[in-house]
């Protein structure tokens, strides 16, 4: 990053969400690059990080879109990046104190955002898991060498023991998904459940 502008102003760059995102029912984020033509705009604003907060960058992005709010915007390069709160910290308290080079931006995220990315983190990592538990003795840690799968009548301990760690990582990965997957469908059921009882009650009222 540059120095700031001696008129206390810095540039700050905002990475907003694709405006049209393909639809690949089968892939992941991490198993296709996005081609240019899908990646976000980019907001680029002139702001005083002394007398501006997250609030109002959040705001002036959302002018310049001209639609909808932003819910959260992280800095860090990444969906795992930090998120600037609270909404009433200037942008100097929560690290945004010198110009953003033309590579670097804030991302704008959400709630909804931030759930379908670890959706797709835990589906990869199922991935990983499943393949490593096939392949357990896969030379170059997974990597395909042409080399003659091992028998495993002929393995040794700590291929064993290899094997039997992979194992475990599996059955502790499946257990966890199982686990997030029923919290989601008693979530689930317990929405349908009160918007039941809320259009009973409406109908009584009606009555």
């Amino acid at each position: 990053m540059s120095e700031t502008k001696t008129d206390g102003t810095i540039i700050v760059n905002v990475r907003l969400f694709a405006t049209n995102k393909p639809d690949l029912k089968y892939l992941t984020r991490f198993q296709y690059k996005m081609p240019d033509q899908v990646k976000g705009p980019t907001v680029r604003l002139r702001l005083n990080p002394e007398v501006e907060t997250v609030g109002s960058l959040k705001k002036k992005v959302e002018e310049a879109r001209g639609t909808h709010p932003v819910e959260k915007l992280r800095k860090g390069g990444g969906p795992l990046g930090i998120v600037l709160e609270p909404d009433t910290a200037t942008l100097a308290s929560v690290g945004l104190t010198r110009d953003h080079s033309v590579w670097e931006y804030v991302w704008e995220d959400s709630e909804a955002e931030s759930a379908k990315f670890e959706e797709e983190l835990d589906t990869v990592r199922g991935y990983v898991h499943e393949f490593l538990l096939k392949h357990p003795d896969m030379p170059g840690a997974g990597r395909q060498t042409g080399e003659k799968k091992t028998e495993e009548s002929t393995w040794t301990k700590k291929q064993r023991r290899k094997r039997q760690e992979m194992e475990t990582a599996v059955a502790e990965y499946r257990k966890e998904k199982e686990k997030k997957e029923a919290a989601k469908r008693a979530a689930k059921a317990a929405k349908e459940a009160k918007a039941a009882e809320a259009a009973k009650a409406a109908d009584a009222t009606a009555a």
